[in-house]
C-alpha cells in the first residue's frame, strides 16, 4: 500500500533529524524510516537527500506563492 504524501513526510522527517544533528550526519535510509515510507517509495518521491531538500524548497515556494500580494 502506498504511503499518502510521501514527499511531504520525507521533508518533515529530514527536518526533524536535521534539527537534532548536522545534516551531513543524516542518512537517507534514516529519513525514509522516520517518515514511515518504504525505501523504494521514498526513492520514487525524492531520490536522495538532495531531492528531499529540493522538495522542501518547492513546498516553501508554494506556501509563499499562496499568500496574497
Amino acid at each position: 500500500m502506498a504511503v499518502r504524501n510521501p514527499e511531504k513526510r520525507l521533508v518533515e522527517a529530514a527536518m526533524t533529524l536535521a534539527a537534532e544533528r548536522p545534516w551531513a550526519e543524516v542518512g537517507y535510509r534514516e529519513i525514509a524510516a522516520l517518515a514511515g515510507v518504504p525505501l523504494a517509495e521514498a526513492w520514487r518521491a525524492a531520490p536522495g537527500r538532495t531531492a528531499v531538500l529540493a522538495a522542501l524548497s518547492r513546498q516553501v515556494d508554494e506556501a509563499v506563492l499562496k499568500e496574497p500580494v
